[in-house]
């Protein structure tokens, strides 16, 4: 009787810390297109995020690609929070020309852009 509560206990635990990793999982990657950039040091909240056809008005460099998708929401804006951190921790002065997945595509709700810095 103890050993069949013992594994009833150990079943739920495991499915209890499957179901937090998947509520939290998420992607991001950076295929890096330039060696050597200068890093900005921009807080989270001060990173620019340009949408789809749309870039920055002073001179930058396109350092890489930035994708996030964020497997526990179809919500985008969960995406651009992901690529903001992202983003903000690889120095980059923003994100520009993101695409977003829409509801009821394959990876909906992740996002694709084109980070970068702008030029000294």
């Amino acid at each position: 009787m103890q050993k069949q509560k013992n594994a009833k206990n150990l079943v739920a635990m495991v499915c209890i810390s499957l179901y937090l990793v998947g509520c939290s999982s998420e992607t991001r990657d950076f295929a890096q297109t330039v060696n050597n950039y200068h890093r900005s040091n921009r807080k989270v909240d001060q990173l620019e995020l340009f949408m789809e056809n749309e870039k920055p008005s002073k001179p930058f460099q396109s350092v890489g690609i930035l994708s996030t998708k964020n497997l526990w929401s179809e919500k985008p804006e969960e995406s651009l929070r992901i690529m903001r951190e992202k983003a903000t921790e690889l120095g980059l002065d923003g994100v520009y020309d993101i695409h977003c997945a829409p509801y009821g595509t394959y990876n909906e709700g992740g996002c694709t852009g084109k980070g970068f810095v702008y030029e000294k």
